[in-house]
């Protein structure tokens, strides 16, 4: 796809996000539930062992850096790899969501064809699975285990950590038992 928009022969910058930090509370796509944010609610997450670390960054940070490339001098004919602060295991996300909000999340990994069953299972579009199935392949190439400094060096401060995002969203009672639950049975009225 890159290759197809540096031949159209029009000024282009190109931004390689890592994970964001918004899969484990948003919605992949409307009217859908998001398993990530369900199994943080229940305290029983399943994820596969993606086997090497994960940089994740804020969408936050890729939209400032995007606004950065569109308005300032100096990014036609760039391609910067976005990510956050530092690396880590899936498993240590959970743990710091888990800290974070006081209580246990047990964390089991299985295997990849079983994750996508429960994507396809919770309504899940198959463009979108597809998706998330190229990107977990092109992890194993350890392409979301960088370390870059590019978000600091275009915006002069540093990429928002996992820690500040999680005690924002955990503030915002996202992953609020009690209020998933009082959802649920306002929803059954």
């Amino acid at each position: 796809m890159e290759d197809v928009v540096k031949a159209l022969g029009v000024e282009w910058t190109i931004l390689r996000p890592s994970a964001f930090h918004q899969n484990f509370a948003e919605n992949f796509q409307l009217n859908s539930a998001n398993p990530l944010r369900q199994s943080i609610v229940d305290g029983s997450l399943e994820a596969m062992d993606l086997g090497s670390p994960i940089d994740f960054i804020d969408a936050a940070d890729i939209a400032d850096v995007a606004v950065e490339t569109l308005v300032g001098t100096g990014h036609h004919g760039q391609t910067y790899e976005l990510s956050g602060p530092r690396a880590f295991p899936f498993a240590e996300a959970v743990r710091i969501i888990a800290r974070t909000l006081d209580r246990p999340i047990q964390y089991t990994e299985f295997q990849p064809t079983a994750w996508f069953e429960r994507l396809r299972a919770t309504g899940v579009d198959e463009t979108v699975i597809g998706l998330v199935e190229h990107v977990l392949h092109s992890h194993d190439s350890g392409v979301f285990a960088g370390e870059f400094d590019t978000v600091e060096r275009l915006l002069q401060r540093p990429p928002r950590s996992f820690e500040a995002y999680v005690r924002e969203t955990a503030a915002l009672g996202v992953w609020d038992m009690n209020q998933a639950a009082n959802k649920a049975m306002q929803h059954q009225r």
